[in-house]
């Protein structure tokens, strides 16, 4: 069975990359924030398996939900989308320890790739 780890699986991209592994043979965890407006966008999909999640920092948490060894681990999730807030630097250092949590993350589950 192959299967993909995706965080932000719920938005734009990674709705349309969830959708596309879980057409191509894999079951697809979709990692998304419990609150998220745009967890319809993936509920349901054949396949997926949504993880609700407060935050990565907290990933610990979430691992026993997960598989070991995933093929694939794709992180998308990221804070300040809007326009407004890219220039934000809090909401990118933020982003920037949200990175390093997803990287923890896939090397605790042993995932094959990290993109």
């Amino acid at each position: 069975m192959k299967t993909a780890v995706i965080t932000g699986a719920d938005g734009f991209f990674g709705s349309h990359l969830t959708k596309y592994f879980a057409s191509n043979g894999y079951t697809v965890f979709a990692v998304v924030l419990c609150n998220s407006p745009t967890r319809s966008r993936v509920e349901g999909l054949g396949n997926t398996v949504v993880i609700p999640f407060d935050t990565l920092q907290d990933y610990e948490k979430i691992v026993p939900m997960l598989p070991m060894r995933p093929d694939v681990f794709v992180h998308l999730a990221w804070a300040g989308v809007s326009h407004e807030s890219r220039d934000e630097i809090d909401i990118q250092f933020g982003n920037i320890e949200l990175g390093i949590c997803a990287v923890k993350l896939a090397a605790r589950i042993e995932a094959e790739r990290f993109i």
